[in-house]
C-alpha cells in the first residue's frame, strides 16, 4: 500500500475513521481490512483514531486487533 512508504519520513502520522457504525455492511468488511492492515503494519509513526456508537460487532473486531478502546459517553464527559 502506497500510505505505508508515504508515512515513513513523517515522525507522526494520523488517521481519523469517524462513525464506523455508519458503515456497516457491504462496506464494513472494506473498512476492517483496511484497519486490520494498518495495525499489521505495527508502525510506530501510524496512529489510528476510529469512533463509533455501540455496535457489538466493531467492539467484536477491534478487541481481536487488540486495539484500546475509551469510552466517551456524554454521562462521563
Amino acid at each position: 500500500m502506497m500510505f505505508k512508504e508515504l508515512s515513513r519520513p513523517f515522525k507522526h502520522t494520523y488517521i481519523v475513521l469517524d462513525a464506523l457504525d455508519k458503515c456497516m455492511g457491504t462496506d464494513w468488511s472494506e473498512v476492517l481490512s483496511l484497519i486490520e492492515t494498518l495495525v499489521g503494519w505495527g508502525l510506530n509513526n501510524v496512529h489510528l483514531l476510529a469512533t463509533s456508537q455501540k455496535e457489538s460487532e466493531i467492539k467484536f473486531c477491534l478487541e481481536l486487533l487488540n486495539c484500546n478502546q475509551l469510552n466517551l459517553q456524554m454521562a462521563l464527559i
